[in-house]
């Protein structure tokens, strides 16, 4: 059944998630007042097949672009960019690259690339990550000053309608240094 031995036996108790609260066999959901909202139902689950992304790698972009969360700026950016300890730590865009697809263009760690997918393109640091699949690179979607949801593919999901944001093709380049 899923629920722990006080609900099975009929005692109310209140659970840690969903704050539902059981009564009798009866499932009701709670608030902090201790009213009841509505039934709770069961949750449905629909078995499917997984897609390939729609985007996938080809001769002209031959890399895989995925985008996610770091550490020190686990939201967008709009609330750990403003904190001057956490931007201290990350205060400039980067992406990770294995070590191999940084020396096939010839660059050391903390060269500048060109990221390009048939969108745009963003020009920021690249630091090598023995951790990273070769032919994949990762990119922090918290810089607004190389927004990674610019090139990422806005396709979506036909069954839960959510954006593909975190795959698509890509290519790498390299970027004369600043000066």
């Amino acid at each position: 059944h899923g629920l722990s031995a006080c609900c099975r036996s009929g005692h109310p108790a209140r659970l840690a998630v969903g704050r539902c609260i059981t009564r009798h066999e009866d499932r009701w959901t709670g608030r902090e007042d201790g009213k009841r909202r509505k039934r709770a139902s069961r949750a449905r689950f629909v078995a499917v097949a997984p897609l390939p992304a729609a985007e996938l790698p080809d001769a002209d972009y031959p890399l895989v672009l995925s985008t996610g969360r770091v550490l020190e700026h686990w939201h967008t950016g709009s609330m750990t960019r403003r904190a001057e300890v956490l931007d201290a730590l990350e205060p400039t865009p980067w992406c990770s690259v294995h070590p191999d697809e940084l020396a096939a263009l010839g660059l050391p760690s903390g060269a500048r690339v060109r990221l390009e997918t048939r969108r745009g393109a963003i020009v920021i640091e690249a630091r090598a990550d023995a951790a990273m699949q070769r032919g994949s690179v990762f990119m922090p979607f918290c810089y607004v000053e190389a927004a990674a949801n610019l090139l990422t593919q806005p396709a979506l999901d036909p069954y839960g309608k959510i954006p593909e944001f975190k795959y698509c093709a890509l290519r790498m380049k390299a970027e004369a240094p600043n000066e």
